[in-house]
């Protein structure tokens, strides 16, 4: 699965690159700036065009040492997470935020979210080394969504006025503080993150043939 051809990499690296930016920008500049950040899989893409970004800068820094071998990545226990969290965002959008019309339906929306859903995890099994993250990794990475919660309950004590594309004051009603199911359903969000995360890590070793070494302890 691993493409080991540095300069393959580079072009496909930046058609990715330049793919994802020809569907976000649509999608983004029919919204306010501070609410990029709000929508769980918004944020994390404009994260990965910057990880993106300079992927392509060491890709083209790396040829130095030839056309062939593995082309150089980012720091895989940072990355894999991103991809993960990325991947069920996107998909969250098209099963619940879509068919329930509490998400955008417009064409940039859809196209948003279908190419940050393939993308991610297309460049990954292509490109990254595979093999290198342990599984509580996971568990670090949850930090994120515990962030990203904090951050939406206080942005509206700060700025109670201001309401998202689609006039809501929250993201996702689920993830509403004072809602009577509302620890629930951020710990059932917490949970499937953390199999989500768990699932692309033990994917990465099961390519890497890890779990054929008996002498390798995976955790």
């Amino acid at each position: 699965m691993l493409i080991r051809n540095r300069l393959i990499s580079f072009f496909v690296r930046v058609g990715f690159l330049l793919v994802l930016l020809a569907v976000a920008v649509p999608y983004l500049v029919v919204r306010e700036s501070w609410a990029y950040f709000l929508e769980f899989e918004t944020g994390l893409g404009l994260v990965y065009l910057v990880v993106l970004a300079l992927m392509i800068l060491f890709n083209v820094i790396d040829l130095r040492h030839g056309i062939h071998g593995i082309p150089a990545g980012f720091y895989m226990p940072i990355k894999l997470p991103l991809v993960a969290f990325l991947f069920f965002g996107n998909f969250f959008y098209f099963v619940y935020g879509l068919p329930t019309g509490y998400s955008s339906s417009s064409l940039t929306s859809i196209l948003f979210h279908a190419f940050f859903l393939a993308v991610p995890t297309l460049e990954w099994l292509f490109f990254d080394i595979k093999g290198t993250v342990r599984p509580r990794v996971a568990f670090m990475a949850m930090l994120y969504p515990v962030f990203y919660v904090i951050i939406i309950g206080f942005r509206t004590l700060i700025w109670p006025n201001a309401l998202l594309p689609n006039g809501a004051m929250y993201p996702y009603p689920f993830l509403k503080p004072g809602w009577d199911l509302f620890i629930l359903w951020a710990i059932l969000a917490y949970a499937v993150l953390y199999l989500t995360v768990l699932l692309y890590i033990f994917l990465n070793n099961l390519l890497a043939g890890r779990y054929r070494r008996q002498d390798i302890d995976p955790f």
